[in-house]
């Protein structure tokens, strides 16, 4: 839709005719059949077995919580379809990562009413999913833009530095928006969250104007360092990263601002 772009000039118009662009792209043959083969399909299961094993609405159904990477492990999507989301020993109420939590809270009730059959349950289903293939779409024209959106969809409702930390898409949104180094991620955790923690007003991501200021920033930014690459999943670059650690000791006493 905006291949050929440039990142700054890509977010201008996706911020103006955002709404426009994506419901044009909904309504694309391509995406409606895979929509009301959702429905179709999603109308015939009754368990956690059951969707397991329909493999096609499973991956459906994760992409519209941005956990399509966790489709093959069967074990860890059960657990979570199966246990008390509440429960201080759930598999759910251990994870960070607030994606976990909600399709757990979502899809572990199948004894009380099928996950599918709840008012309104496929719509939403159906509008994140179209979001997300919207916003990977974008994605694949404009390095970053992908993950800018998701940012700005997200990250106004966090609570705390931790839960930023735990959604690999926001942390590298954080890290390069910030201007921190590629080899950020070989510093222990602790001392990764000590230098967010004393950098990052959660405040200013609920603020419009400075979270678009922000964001424009990590665009640039990500262009940057990532170049043509900017596709290849830095995410996955980023956690796995083994990268020297010289130098980034000093940024526990450097000044990095996200005020505009």
């Amino acid at each position: 839709m905006l291949a050929g772009v440039s990142a700054p000039v890509a977010w201008s118009i996706v911020q103006r005719q955002g709404d426009a662009l994506e419901t044009r792209f909904a309504s694309q043959k391509t995406q409606t059949k895979q929509v009301d083969r959702f429905r179709e399909n999603a109308a015939t299961i009754k368990t956690p077995e059951a969707l397991l094993k329909d493999r096609r609405t499973l991956q459906f159904v994760l992409e519209s919580y941005g956990l399509e990477s966790e489709i093959n492990k069967t074990a860890i999507l059960r657990k979570l379809m199966t246990e008390d989301p509440d429960a201080d020993s759930s598999l759910a109420n251990q994870m960070t990562d607030q994606r976990y939590r909600q399709f757990a809270r979502d899809f572990s009730k199948w004894d009380v009413a099928v996950p599918f059959e709840k008012s309104g349950a496929l719509d939403t289903i159906v509008e994140r999913w179209q979001t997300a293939q919207y916003e990977e779409q974008l994605g694949e024209d404009v390095s970053g833009l992908r993950e800018a959106l998701y940012f700005q969809r997200n990250a106004p409702s966090a609570s705390s530095v931790l839960q930023l930390m735990s959604d690999s898409a926001l942390a590298l949104v954080l890290r390069v928006g910030l201007g921190l180094p590629s080899q950020f991620s070989s510093l222990d955790f602790d001392q990764q969250r000590a230098v967010l923690e004393d950098r990052v007003d959660l405040t200013t991501f609920s603020d419009s104007k400075k979270l678009d200021s922000f964001l424009r920033r990590f665009l640039i930014r990500y262009e940057q360092e990532y170049g043509d690459a900017g596709n290849s999943n830095p995410v996955a670059s980023l956690i796995s990263s083994d990268g020297s650690t010289d130098g980034l000791y000093s940024l526990l006493g450097s000044t990095l601002n996200l005020s505009v």
